[in-house]
């Protein structure tokens, strides 16, 4: 079950002003042009930034974690890099928050995950974890525009003298239709049929109270430079319900501008291999 929750709440971190009505032709001509220049971006430096707020209603203090992380990805072939801190707390009681540093790079089919707690490097490759397993959906553009390609429609934006800025508020229906497509595409069809009726559970014990997405596009290249998501839901889990709001920022900057990734030569040396994904 816990799994599930986690592979759901990453599903709902990728979705992390006078607007147009509904239908209008000049927001699908954006749409369609924005799409075509995200499927042509091949590489980006990232920054993102998160806070998730987790809170049952029986208890007082809320468990809040924020994220900040930096790196840069290269689609074809995939090449990846990133590298931030966590901090989490769990209230008052519990004292200072942990912090955590994070960094991975994914070159050739090969993870190096440092670990902040053994202050080690780990190695995995594809036959420790599977890399279909390896979420980059947050970092890729066009998958975060597909995700609304049955909804233009629906988009609402508005135009500022660099960008222009589409904004989605989905009803109950279009969140779970998104959050199934999403499930299907992000999650391993291999994982998904051994995890599928716990996956449907969670899904059907989800309540969204609110979701806001925002998309900035600059108004030249058409590329998406800000992804901005807020999001607050319920879930029952095990019987016991539990509220979670989220807010994501993501930042492209230097879209097709980076040639290559390497890993540091001392990281690799230093790096403890892992045989068994547990």
């Amino acid at each position: 079950m816990k799994k599930s929750i986690t592979l759901l709440l990453l599903t709902f971190a990728f979705l992390g002003l006078a607007a147009c009505s509904s239908g209008d032709k000049e927001v699908n001509g954006i749409y369609n042009k924005a799409l075509e220049a995200a499927e042509e971006m091949n590489s980006a430096e990232v920054d993102i930034e998160m806070k998730q707020e987790m809170s049952v209603p029986q208890e007082e203090d809320a468990m809040v974690m924020e994220s900040q992380m930096s790196g840069a990805i290269i689609t074809e072939p995939l090449v990846m890099h990133q590298k931030g801190t966590t901090s989490i707390s769990m209230g008052e009681e519990m004292g200072e928050p942990m912090e955590m540093e994070q960094e991975l790079y994914l070159v050739d089919n090969e993870i190096y995950s440092y670990d902040s707690i053994t202050e080690e490097w780990l190695k995995m490759d594809d036959s420790t974890i599977p890399m279909d397993f390896i979420n980059t959906e947050q970092m890729d553009t066009s998958d975060q525009l597909n995700m609304f390609k049955d909804y233009v429609d629906n988009l609402k934006y508005e135009e500022t003298d660099e960008a222009y800025i589409f904004q989605f508020s989905p009803n109950q229906d279009e969140v779970k239709n998104l959050t199934e497509d999403l499930l299907k595409e992000i999650i391993p069809e291999e994982l998904t049929s051994q995890m599928g009726e716990e996956i449907t559970e969670v899904l059907e014990n989800t309540e969204i109270n609110d979701l806001e997405v925002e998309i900035s596009i600059n108004k030249d290249s058409y590329q998406i430079e800000k992804y901005h998501v807020d999001m607050d839901m319920k879930m029952t889990v095990e019987g016991e319900e539990m509220n979670i709001k989220q807010n994501v920022n993501t930042v492209y900057r230097n879209i097709n501008t980076i040639e290559h990734i390497e890993i540091p030569k001392e990281v690799k040396e230093s790096a403890k291999e892992v045989s068994e994904f547990e």
